[in-house]
This record gives C-alpha cells, structure tokens and sequence, in this order.
C-alpha cells in the first residue's frame, strides 16, 4: 500500500469486483476495470444517495466516477484526501487500503506494470 496504482493494485481491484459479482472482463484504454467499477458503484451495495444520477457506464474514469468512488471510500472510512473531487496520492491510499483490508491486495505473479491510475 503506497499511494501508486499500478499492475498489483489493479490485479486487487480487478479481483474484489469479481469477488463482489462485477465482471472485469471489460477494460478501458488504460487496462482498468472501469465499467465494472461504475457498476459496482452504482449498485445498492455502493450506492451514493449524494450523487443526483447514477455513475455513467462510460467505462472512463471521470469525475463522477473519482466522486462516487471516493464517497464510497469515505463510507467505508477511508481517508481520501482534503481536496474533495481531486483524486490524487492520497485518494489511491485509500483505495488501496480498503482492497488490502477486504483480503484483495495480492502479489502480482510476473510484477509486470501496469499503467498508473493517475489524476
């Protein structure tokens, strides 16, 4: 767990949104599980009351997605940051943190990288 979103954070996240029931087959430009992630969010086990529509099945990870995911997180009490809306260092700590806490945060077998889920 250190701040940086790269193959073995991925692989954990993948693995809790299968664990959860998302599929992840489907990945975005970047090699993330977006779409699974915004289902997942806007599933009743995630659902954000403050959100005034659902999280858009874009399969981008944008704004509305970095909210709904950090509100999650701050449920789940995580700490994200002190800039609200702004996913930086502290925000995929918190993910992290969260994936290593559900048991999902695992060694990738080849350590390969993968891109960074980045601001």
């Amino acid at each position: 767990v250190d701040g940086t979103f790269e193959s073995l954070s991925v692989t954990s996240m993948r693995n809790w949104l299968e664990y959860e029931g998302f599929s992840t087959r489907e990945l975005d430009t970047l090699g993330l599980p977006t779409k699974a992630l915004q289902r997942f969010l806007n599933s009743a086990r995630a659902s954000v009351v403050e959100l005034r529509s659902d999280v858009p099945w874009s399969g981008s990870f944008c704004q509305m997605t970095q909210i709904a995911l950090q509100a999650y997180l701050i449920r789940s009490g995580e700490i994200v940051g002190i800039h609200e809306h702004e996913w930086g260092p502290q925000s995929r700590h918190a993910l992290q943190t969260l994936l290593a806490r559900e048991g999902h945060f695992e060694e990738v077998p080849d350590g390969s990288p993968s891109p960074a889920l980045d601001d």
